[in-house]
């Protein structure tokens, strides 16, 4: 573990089952600054605890998140914020290994950036050092796709950590503030988007637009599992009929149309990227049949599975 003066750097997983291992001290460095986990590993499971605002990445493979009775698979694609005091578990279980990369935010750097993006030059100037630690950054909480606001400074902030160089301290602080002005303005046009939604109130807005991406997000993640319209209603605590009429609203196609074409996409970044026969892909991704599934590839990608292999192999 390396310590700067207002960031940590962890390269290593906790290893929760040793009688060594104070979880009360460990917390204790996520209380006194913003911390950069960066650690790689094929097969760890952490129980449930807390945590401060975070955004949370994968390489490499998934890490999965629990949350509550939400389910976030987090991959080379996208990644998770959580708000502050936010209780969950994860887990990595994986044949090659899988990098977990963490920002964790102190509460003082949230508060201090959510100031500046929300006080007058005047009040910034009468009061400069007075941050209120008690008004918190709220995010929506959900997968986002890799994107050219957030991910870059991500994989700044990561390459300044894991260069041979020692990092400079002032440098990834300065990057991790900078960071923070990013999710709040990334939040800014999540709010424009929960204002399309046609509920007369804010708060039923917020709410339904919340829900249904943890809904969306669920399906994401249990892409192999058989899921039912029951399942995905159930995360978003909604009825079937008032989760399918609002999630076709919210995102222009049905839970089931997401589905398939979640399943369509794994599907075809095994064909490219493995050697695996497709049986076993068609079962990866959820199918028993596989006449059934060669259908329903060939009907989104114009081609049969053994064509796509032989047409786009890497």
């Amino acid at each position: 573990m390396m310590i700067m003066p207002s960031v940590h750097t962890i390269h290593s997983m906790p290893n929760v089952d040793s009688s060594a291992f104070d979880a009360a001290e460990y917390s204790e460095i996520f209380h006194r600054a913003s911390v950069i986990v960066s650690a790689t590993t094929t097969e760890i499971a952490l129980p449930r605890h807390w945590t401060p605002l975070s955004i949370k990445c994968a390489f490499g493979g998934e890490e999965t998140y629990i949350a509550d009775n939400a389910v976030y698979a987090v991959s080379d694609a996208n990644f998770l914020i959580f708000n502050a005091e936010k209780l969950y578990s994860s887990f990595i279980q994986s044949p090659s290994p899988v990098e977990s990369y963490t920002i964790s935010f102190s509460e003082e750097d949230e508060a201090r950036a959510l100031r500046a993006m929300t006080s007058s030059d005047c009040m910034l100037l009468d009061n400069p050092d007075v941050p209120n630690t008690t008004v918190r950054i709220r995010c929506i909480e959900r997968l986002y796709e890799h994107d050219s606001l957030i991910s870059p400074l991500l994989r700044h902030i990561r390459s300044s950590i894991t260069s041979p160089a020692s990092p400079d301290a002032s440098a990834v602080h300065e990057q991790i503030c900078e960071l923070l002005r990013r999710i709040i303005l990334l939040q800014s046009a999540e709010s424009q988007r929960i204002h399309t939604i046609s509920a007369a109130k804010p708060s039923t807005r917020l709410e339904l637009y919340t829900r249904l991406h943890r809904a969306k997000d669920f399906i994401h993640s249990c892409y192999a599992q058989p899921l039912r319209l029951e399942d995905a209603a159930d995360v978003a605590c909604m009825c079937p009929h008032h989760f399918l009429r609002s999630f076709r609203t919210l995102f222009r196609q049905t839970p089931h149309q997401y589905l398939m074409a979640r399943r369509i996409d794994v599907a075809k970044t095994l064909l490219q990227n493995t050697e695996l026969p497709v049986h076993e892909i068609c079962l990866n991704v959820g199918y028993d049949d596989e006449s059934s599934f060669g259908k329903l590839f060939r009907k989104h990608t114009q081609l049969p599975p053994e064509r796509f292999r032989l047409a786009h192999n890497r």
